[in-house]
C-alpha cells in the first residue's frame, strides 16, 4: 500500500511539473517577469512558443521594455534566443506629454554599460539613427551616462556624420559643455575642431565652457574664416571670452591671428 501511495505521488508531481512546464503565460505576466529580471519565468515563456519580437500592449517589445528597465538577466537571455536588434520599434506618443518618439533601434534604449556591452558583443550596428534623424552616438552624448558616449566612440563609431540637426558629434559635446567626451572625440580624430556646419561654424564658435573653449584651442585655425553670415569665426570668439571674463584665454587667441579690435556687425 506504501509503495502504492509513492508511485502515485510520483505520478501527481511529475503531472504537475509537466504543466508548469507548458503553462501558457499571459502578457501581463511576461511584462511582470522582465521588469523584475525574472529570467525563469521568461525563458519558460519562450520554451512554450512566446514569440519575443512581438509588440506588446504599450507599443514595446520585450527587448525595449528590458533594455528600459534595465534588466540585465532578461536582456541577456532576449539577446541570445535570437531578439531581433536592428528592427525599429514604431513612433509613440508620450504619456503625459504631447510629444512623439520617433521610430528608433533598441540600442537607443540601453541604460547601463552593461547591457550596451552586450550588444557590442552582438556586434549590433552602433551608426545607427532613429527614424527622425538623430544618431546614436548624439542621442547619447545628450541623454546619456558619458562611458556609453566613450565606449561608442572607442568601438569605432563614425565621428564624421551629420545628423538631422546639420551637426556632427562633436558640436554637441561642445554644446553640453562636456570635456571629457570632447578630449575622447579629439583622441581618435585630432582635426575635428575644423569641422563645420551648416551655417559655416566651427564646433568652436558655440563653445561656452572655459574648459571646453582653452581644449578646443590647442587646435590651428585660419584666423580669416568667415561663416555663412560674413562673422569672423575666432573674432567672435574673442569676443565671447572678453564678455565671459575668460582673460587668460585673451593671448590664446590674439596668437592665432585674432584681430584685437575686431567688432560684430550684427
Amino acid at each position: 500500500m506504501k509503495k502504492l501511495l509513492f508511485v502515485l505521488t510520483l505520478l501527481l508531481l511529475f503531472t504537475s511539473c509537466s504543466n508548469f512546464n507548458k503553462k501558457k503565460y499571459t502578457e501581463d505576466e511576461i511584462i511582470a517577469a522582465v521588469v523584475v529580471d525574472n529570467v525563469y519565468i521568461l525563458n519558460r515563456a519562450i520554451k512554450n512558443g512566446f514569440n519575443i519580437d512581438q509588440q506588446l500592449k504599450n507599443g514595446d517589445t520585450l527587448l525595449s521594455l528590458a533594455l528600459k528597465e534595465d534588466s540585465l538577466q532578461v536582456i541577456a537571455s532576449l539577446l541570445s534566443n535570437g531578439a531581433n536588434i536592428t528592427k525599429d520599434l514604431p513612433a509613440r506618443k508620450n504619456i503625459g506629454v504631447n510629444t512623439i518618439s520617433s521610430s528608433r533601434p533598441p540600442i537607443f534604449y540601453v541604460n547601463s554599460m552593461e547591457a550596451l556591452q552586450m550588444f557590442l558583443n552582438d556586434k549590433a550596428d552602433i551608426n545607427v539613427f532613429t527614424g527622425d534623424g538623430e544618431l546614436l552616438l548624439n542621442f547619447y552624448i545628450k541623454t546619456r551616462p558619458q562611458d556609453l558616449s566613450i565606449a561608442l566612440i572607442d568601438s569605432g563609431a563614425d565621428l564624421r556624420v551629420l545628423d538631422s540637426s546639420g551637426w556632427y558629434s562633436i558640436f554637441w559635446a561642445v554644446n553640453i559643455e562636456n570635456e571629457v567626451i570632447l578630449k575622447q572625440l579629439l583622441k581618435k580624430d585630432k582635426t575635428q575642431y575644423l569641422l563645420k556646419d551648416n551655417k559655416g561654424n566651427y564646433p568652436i564658435y558655440y563653445a561656452n565652457s572655459k574648459e571646453v573653449i582653452k581644449e578646443l584651442l590647442n587646435g590651428e585655425y585660419n584666423p580669416k574664416e568667415k561663416n555663412i553670415y560674413g562673422e569672423n569665426i575666432l573674432g567672435e570668439v574673442y569676443l565671447k571670452v572678453k564678455r565671459l571674463g575668460y582673460d587668460d584665454l585673451v593671448p590664446l587667441l590674439l596668437k592665432k591671428g585674432v584681430n584685437p579690435n575686431y567688432t560684430s556687425y550684427r
